[in-house]
């Protein structure tokens, strides 16, 4: 499952995510990032959860990452 993930870019966001991510047990699938000019980054990743009710326990978890603004399924 595709998710949105905005943050402020940092050294060691995108180790912290993966970090969380991996120890709920989840694949990593795919991954992107894209900066932007205001200091905020954009992750992409494609999750192999079990279901909805594990990636949304997934998304909360990673919105307590330091310096993620947000998090959304992507459709």
């Amino acid at each position: 499952m595709p998710v949105r993930i905005e943050a402020f870019n940092r050294v060691g966001l995108l180790h912290d995510i993966s970090g969380v991510v991996a120890v709920d047990g989840v694949n990593i699938a795919a991954a992107s990032t894209a900066d932007r000019n205001d200091g905020t980054s954009v992750i992409t990743l494609t999750l192999q959860t079990r279901g909805l009710e594990q990636l949304s326990r997934l998304l909360s978890k990673i919105e307590s990452v330091q310096g993620v603004i947000s998090t959304v399924r992507v459709k």
